[in-house]
């Protein structure tokens, strides 16, 4: 196993090897662009630097998940370089850190860091999130990863777990209203922005009938599930990628000196 950052390009990148599996993390927003052959890129996504961050892969919202009044929409982690904290190493792991800046107190005064730890084991991607609040004060804050799988066909997608009873909203409508859903399976076949609350802790399987199954194992301070896809947009790529994410839609206060942390497997 291995842990190199490679710094010769626009975004540095820091690329984790172990057997036959590769992941790489961009210090752009932390974010994972490959792990397993599920990790997908938006038709859109650059590289380059010439977009404030990369559409694909498990981008971090935080300390705003979806539209804030001051904060911007899904925060302003994803659009910051992260510091690489760990030495080059020989064990394909990859610690990521953030802390607060002036930059960051002109749109949320608070003394943070927020921590990104990024493992490949025995062919899994293990990523956990961890949030201390290094203020004197309680602090508030929304959060999520925004993770794009890459599938061989939407229409070919069956998105399936323990989701039936949960509380469902779809984010199209306005206002959208809460209902209980009435199964376990979800089917993608209109643009999709919708929320199923309190499904985490548990595991929500990707079913490709063309590429097999993947399970996203979520656990700790994620509770919510949000699935995104915005079918019939030919310039995002729509067909070839949907977001199933792990989300805390609902405000997080942590107590001065307090510590928040969840984590995501993604297992082929």
């Amino acid at each position: 196993a291995s842990t190199k950052l490679d710094d010769s390009g626009a975004w540095s990148f820091v690329q984790l090897s172990n057997g036959d599996s590769e992941a790489t993390v961009y210090l752009r927003g932390a974010n994972v662009t490959k792990g397993v052959e599920w990790i997908g890129l938006r038709a859109d996504c650059k590289l380059d630097g010439s977009k404030a961050n990369i559409s694909g892969g498990l981008p971090i919202c935080f300390p705003q998940f979806g539209p804030g009044e001051v904060i911007p929409q899904h925060g302003f982690a994803r659009n910051m370089d992260w510091t690489f904290v760990e030495a080059e190493s020989s064990d394909g792991k990859c610690v990521l850190e953030l802390v607060d800046s002036e930059e960051t107190k002109k749109v949320w005064p608070v003394e943070f860091r927020c921590t990104y730890t990024v493992e490949l084991k025995d062919g899994e991607l293990v990523t956990s999130m961890k949030v201390d609040n290094l203020s004197k004060s309680e602090c508030t804050f929304t959060t999520g990863i925004h993770s794009y799988y890459d599938v061989s066909d939407i229409d070919n997608l069956d998105i399936v777990g323990k989701l039936k009873g949960c509380t469902y909203e779809d984010r199209t409508k306005d206002p959208p209203s809460p209902v209980e859903y009435d199964k376990d399976e979800i089917k993608i076949a209109e643009f999709r922005d919708e929320i199923y609350k309190k499904v985490w802790p548990s595991t929500v399987t990707l079913k490709d009938s063309e590429k097999g199954e993947l399970d996203i194992i979520s656990d700790g301070g994620w509770r919510d599930l949000v699935v995104w896809n915005p079918y019939g947009d030919d310039k995002m790529g729509y067909k070839s990628f949907v977001c199933v994410e792990s989300v805390e839609c609902d405000p997080i206060s942590l107590a001065a000196g307090a510590s928040w942390e969840a984590t995501v497997n993604v297992v082929p």
